[in-house]
């Protein structure tokens, strides 16, 4: 899990296909989070929406990596 954050830290730093999975899952979750924050919700419900979506969007990126990467290589 470490070495997975190590590749995440270095993965910015260059204008791979890797970073650019990262940047879109980041421009993803930062849409979504000021979506939930513009509705002034304050319940635990949207942190665990939140939590659930940032792992279903590393597990698609494990999943379909092929696919990914293939988008952010064009």
């Amino acid at each position: 899990l470490q070495s997975d954050f190590i590749f995440f830290y270095d993965s910015l730093s260059d204008s791979s296909p890797t970073s650019c999975i990262y940047t879109l899952t980041l421009s993803l979750f930062t849409v979504l989070y000021l979506t939930l924050l513009s509705r002034y919700v304050f319940t635990l419900l949207p942190y665990l929406f939140l939590l659930f979506f940032i792992l279903f969007v590393f597990l698609l990126m494990y999943v379909h990596s092929d696919l990914i990467y293939f988008y952010c290589s064009l």
